[in-house]
């Protein structure tokens, strides 16, 4: 593969050969994640409630997004 080099119009190689070896995170891997506590709602009532909030967070961003809309044409720029 060819990359940009550091001046306009050039080029330099990565090679496997000329890579420096160095670790990589594993895809398995989570870098940095976060223990988080356990905050003792069970998962069959936390998981309809937190569908129920994106739910009410897309319908907001429904009318935002016609709000949007509505200004961008008032100032010429809407179809």
């Amino acid at each position: 593969m060819r990359y940009p080099g550091p001046d306009p119009g050039s080029c330099k190689c990565h090679h496997p050969r000329n890579r420096r070896a160095r670790p990589r995170p594993h895809a398995r891997h989570y870098v940095g994640a976060e223990e988080v506590e356990d905050d003792g709602d069970p998962f069959e009532e936390k998981m309809p409630r937190l569908v129920g909030e994106l739910h009410a967070q897309f319908a907001g961003s429904a009318i935002l997004e016609q709000a949007i809309k509505a200004i961008l044409r008032g100032l010429g720029y809407g179809g």
